[in-house]
């Protein structure tokens, strides 16, 4: 984009619930001096929820709207510099002991005449006041930190910690079946809003191997007996041993999160299930050797058609990441690619020592439904989510969103920010002539020096 061609961005933060008019006023986005086609804004977000960034673009071809999801929400909790905490606290007490000291010399000198002293009844006087004085301010200060202290008690209960679950194997027959059950007790309580389909699920799990020998993106069904209840039939390919299980919600607010587990499948004997859940026709299993070396740009699937990562690198420092993919037969023609769970694709990014699991598509890691919910709320009208999205993550040359279909064979994931070092893992999936293709890939974030 030429930096002619755009010539204002503005950009204002809506609470999910608050709507346009009760927003506070957008601001303009300042365009970055080294790169004119980049435009930046800093924004204030007051409250915790879902909100929505509106932004409007206007250029030399018109105008233009766009709305971003945004997840307010508290991670951690800061703690501030020993140094700082006593430079602060030397510079409260010298500011009350001249706060106290003024009130001293106005009381006792200052409708004294020139070149006279205050008497003793003027210097009980000034003393007493300044006794009051040192007072209020203690006042103060107690009251300040009970005020704080409720602040800071409002935010640390709103640190965000996804909602406890619960993960149970029972059999039925020779099948086993894996349970997820929403524990928490603010979600047992309604402090949580109801779930929201997203891509048409209520629930996308990821069960994740120790070894990552096994990767599994799967729907569990919602439970007849429980409306907080997942029950999943195990596909074949699992093995014994221990699963990580991420599995993403939306709520209808817009508000999305990831559920951790972990489940141990072994030979012991389990409980008998009255009922075998159906298996979504969307559920899609990868096994793999677990010492297969996987830092290449190339995988290569069971019938030989490949994913190739066409900016890959091994190798890479902290910093943003493309992900530019295409598909090719074993001839290397370029494959068709149709939508996959109305996506153009699929990805997980996930460190290998499991602390970090990022859901991405080529729109970006939103929740589809948070997008829909929150352009809804903004419109005041329901949207066929296909006239949103641009489902393989670029549009044709005529401008027209990609979609259901791509003859080239190409997907587009938008760039990622590696900022741990450390060992990744990548999981692509695709899907071509009706079926789900799931590549792999690994690469090494190297340790900075600073």
């Amino acid at each position: 984009i030429h930096r002619k061609k755009i010539k204002e961005v503005k950009t204002q933060p809506m609470k999910w619930n608050a709507g346009e008019k009760g927003s506070p006023p957008s601001d303009i986005a300042i365009q970055m001096f080294d790169q004119p086609d980049k435009f930046t804004s800093e924004l204030w977000l007051m409250d915790f929820g879902s909100y929505s960034i509106n932004i409007d673009v206007d250029g030399e071809k018109g105008t233009a709207n766009a709305v971003v999801p945004v997840l307010s929400i508290a991670t951690k909790r800061s703690e501030m510099a020993p140094i700082m905490k006593n430079v602060l606290v030397l510079l409260m007490v010298l500011l009350i002991a001249g706060f106290v000291t003024i009130v001293g010399a106005s009381i006792s000198e200052s409708t004294l005449e020139p070149g006279k002293t205050a008497d003793d009844k003027r210097a009980k006087k000034s003393k007493i006041f300044m006794g009051f004085t040192l007072l209020f301010c203690i006042g103060v200060i107690f009251g300040g930190k009970k005020w704080w202290n409720n602040i800071a008690d409002n935010y640390y209960s709103n640190i965000f910690k996804p909602m406890e679950t619960q993960t149970e194997l029972s059999a039925f027959d020779q099948e086993k079946i894996v349970s997820i059950e929403i524990t928490d007790p603010l979600w047992k309580n309604g402090r949580f809003t109801p779930l929201v389909p997203d891509h048409g699920k209520l629930i996308h799990s990821y069960l994740i191997k120790d070894d990552l020998s096994i990767f599994a993106h799967v729907h569990p069904n919602l439970s007849k007996q429980k409306s907080d209840k997942f029950d999943l039939a195990l596909p074949t390919e699992f093995q014994d041993g221990n699963y990580y299980i991420y599995s993403d919600v939306t709520h209808e607010t817009g508000f999305s999160q990831t559920l951790l587990d972990t489940i141990k499948i072994g030979n012991t004997k389990l409980k008998e299930s009255q009922l075998l859940p159906q298996t979504d026709p969307d559920n899609s299993v990868l096994q793999i050797n677990a010492e297969q070396n996987l830092f290449t740009s190339t995988f290569t699937f069971n019938d030989n058609s490949k994913l190739v990562w066409e900016n890959y690198k091994a190798e890479i420092e902290p910093g943003f990441v493309d992900f530019n993919y295409k598909i090719e037969d074993e001839n290397g023609n370029p494959l068709p690619l149709e939508t996959y769970i109305e996506m153009g694709g699929h990805g997980i990014i996930y460190k290998k020592d499991g602390s970090q699991f990022v859901h991405i598509h080529p729109t970006g890691n939103f929740s589809m439904a948070s997008q829909e919910v929150l352009y809804e709320l903004k419109e005041g009208v329901e949207i066929n989510p296909q006239e949103l999205f641009c489902t393989f993550g670029f549009r044709n040359e005529d401008g027209k969103l990609v979609q259901n279909l791509n003859e080239d064979g190409q997907v587009t994931f938008p760039p990622f920010e590696f900022r741990d070092s450390g060992e990744y893992r990548i999981w692509i999936q695709v899907k071509s002539k009706g079926v789900v293709k799931t590549a792999v890939f690994d690469i090494n974030v190297k340790q900075t020096n600073v």
